[in-house]
């Protein structure tokens, strides 16, 4: 079974090297690249192929939104899990109606071992609830 291959983006280095580290770390996935900003995220995605983009609403250039409406219009394929420190009270709805597959309140789970990373990164596409 091919590897289900992930792509990031978010303006924060070291929060694209620790998922880098995590996805490669995983057997079932594959890392295709990483942005830090929107344009740079468009760009990427028209050129290399992606199951799973991990995408931060906060950006410098655009919305995570707008980012994330693009993704929809022209990579509908693509399953969008939107990682943010913003409140899922605040924000959960609305990246679910405008296209993700998943919101992800950063900085909110500990994973302690590998085990625990591997359940929490199998988040599958058809799982458009998780919290």
């Amino acid at each position: 079974m091919p590897s289900t291959r992930v792509a990031v983006v978010d303006d924060h280095q070291l929060v694209r090297i620790g998922l880098k580290q995590i996805i490669e770390s995983q057997p079932d996935f594959s890392w295709v690249g990483e942005a830090k900003t929107g344009r740079e995220a468009l760009t990427l995605l028209r050129g290399t192929p992606c199951d799973v983009l991990l995408l931060d609403l906060s950006l410098p250039d655009m919305s995570g939104l707008d980012v994330l409406r693009q993704i929809k219009t022209h990579h509908d394929t693509i399953s969008t899990l939107v990682l943010s420190a913003y409140p899922e009270t605040q924000y959960g709805l609305n990246v679910l109606r405008a296209g993700a597959s998943g919101f992800i309140r950063s900085g909110r789970y500990h994973f302690p071992n590998k085990q625990d990373n591997k359940t929490a990164w199998s988040i599958s596409p058809e799982n458009s609830t998780c919290w």
